[in-house]
């Protein structure tokens, strides 16, 4: 599992450890890592790398439209967690599902089986 988050290195790993998370996660990649942001996909395409992974056989679990956008045109399925506000219509059409909470992710998993 890798984590991609447009923030710094020691921001991000600050939060995962404060919550007792860093250490579920294989690879990391942090916006300075990469020359161009989301809404463009070289965070994410860089996290597959890293895993040895095609973007086809990924998941992105994303809270913002530039990172939807990224996950798409990167083509990689993604989840979105809304944190502050729900995305517009043209990325929630993006999305493959919205769900309330990091929680409901497992549900839709499931069901989708």
């Amino acid at each position: 599992m890798a984590l991609a988050s447009s923030s710094i290195k020691s921001r991000a790993l600050d939060i995962l450890t404060s919550h007792d998370v860093a250490q579920y996660f294989d690879q990391f990649t942090f916006g300075p890592d990469v020359d161009r942001g989301k809404p463009y996909p070289d965070i994410f395409l860089m996290a597959c790398a890293k895993l040895q992974q095609q973007p086809a056989d990924c998941l992105v679990l994303e809270d913002s439209e530039a990172g939807i956008q990224a996950a798409t045109s990167a083509k990689i399925p993604v989840i979105c967690v809304p944190d502050m506000k729900r995305p517009n219509q043209p990325y929630a059409d993006q999305a493959t599902a919205i769900v309330p909470s990091l929680t409901d992710v497992i549900t839709h998993l499931k069901s989708v089986r």
